[in-house]
């Protein structure tokens, strides 16, 4: 975010230099993320030569990084845990899919107070679930069980339901 910010005021800043009259539209343009579209060849190349240089060098550094992602998550061996992460990674507009597989039986997730437990994950049959408030060791305390919808529910603390 921060080498992305560093290239909207460089772009802005040149822009100007170029004559636009305004900074406000040339700066607004490159703020979402999601509508941040590359500059065409055109204007890139009315950029200062070292702005030019610095845009391709973070295009050359964000497509290797890319294609490490996506070869991590190719070589990932598949398992019944897996976490998934929506992330704007500049390919397409909108965000992509990232999908990080865990190899493990049991799971263990504290957060809001509560520490869920997650096991039987080796036994095809069932899930065991259980929860208490957070904390090391065992402490003990109510954790609030409430019905949202069909088939789902939501742990919160006593502390955090007041």
């Amino acid at each position: 975010m921060v080498e992305q910010m560093t290239v909207n005021h460089q772009v802005a800043r040149s822009s100007r230099a170029l004559g636009a009259s305004s900074p406000g539209p040339a700066t607004c343009q490159f703020t979402r993320r999601d509508s941040m579209k590359r500059p065409t060849d055109e204007q890139l190349s009315k950029l200062p030569k070292y702005a030019q240089a610095y845009i391709q060098d973070l295009e050359r550094h964000r497509d290797n990084i890319l294609s490490n992602m996506r070869k991590m998550e190719d070589d990932q061996p598949k398992s019944k845990v897996w976490m998934e992460e929506f992330v704007y990674t500049g390919e397409a507009p909108g965000v992509n899919t990232i999908v990080r597989y865990f190899p493990c039986d049991s799971l263990v997730i504290e957060s809001a107070g509560v520490r869920l437990s997650i096991h039987g994950l080796w036994d095809d049959k069932e899930i065991q679930l259980s929860w208490r408030p957070a904390g090391p060791g065992l402490p003990l305390g109510d954790v609030l069980f409430i019905p949202t919808s069909y088939q789902q529910a939501k742990l919160t603390s006593v502390e955090n339901a007041r």
